[in-house]
């Protein structure tokens, strides 16, 4: 990890800045550069994700001693998930950025919700999880319903990459 560099993101607001800077620092999680992510498959990128998502919930749960951790962790999942997406839009004749957009829209909905901001991360991450899960098995058959399944993810690991910043 990058000494000092998730700390800047706290005090960014939920916008396309704050997403590109957890796409760029998931890369200390994942190692795979943009060029060779693009040449997988988005089912072989989801599958990674799968792998990171309960430790993910883990690490939130340790409180901010795993704030670090689950901030880097949700890059990662927005890194990987990011390359699936455009790697699918591609292979799929459809435009990434709207879908990108309702990721960072929903984020910032979460964000504008948080009463109880630990729980309702864990919620969201839970919700991740699920849509996680959806959009693997849409990949087969369902187009459009598997950006719509992938940005929801997005929506919450984007909310917890803000979230550990702030810790």
């Amino acid at each position: 990890m990058r000494p000092g560099v998730y700390g800047e993101c706290a005090d960014l607001a939920v916008d396309r800045g704050l997403y590109d800077a957890a796409v760029s620092h998931g890369i200390d999680v994942t190692g795979c550069s943009a060029e060779s992510a693009r040449a997988e498959r988005p089912v072989r990128l989801l599958a990674t994700a799968t792998v990171h998502t309960p430790t993910l919930l883990v690490a939130l749960a340790t409180g901010s001693e795993g704030a670090r951790l689950a901030q880097s962790l949700s890059a990662g999942l927005m890194r990987l998930t990011h390359h699936a997406l455009s790697v699918h839009a591609r292979d799929n004749g459809y435009d990434a950025e709207p879908w990108i957009a309702q990721a960072i829209t929903i984020a910032r909905l979460h964000v504008l919700e948080e009463e109880d901001a630990d729980a309702r991360v864990i919620e969201h991450l839970e919700e991740a999880a699920e849509q996680l899960g959806e959009a693997i098995v849409a990949l087969a058959s369902d187009r459009m319903g598997f950006a719509d399944h992938l940005t929801q993810a997005q929506a919450a690991w984007l909310t917890c990459f803000r979230h550990a910043a702030a810790h």
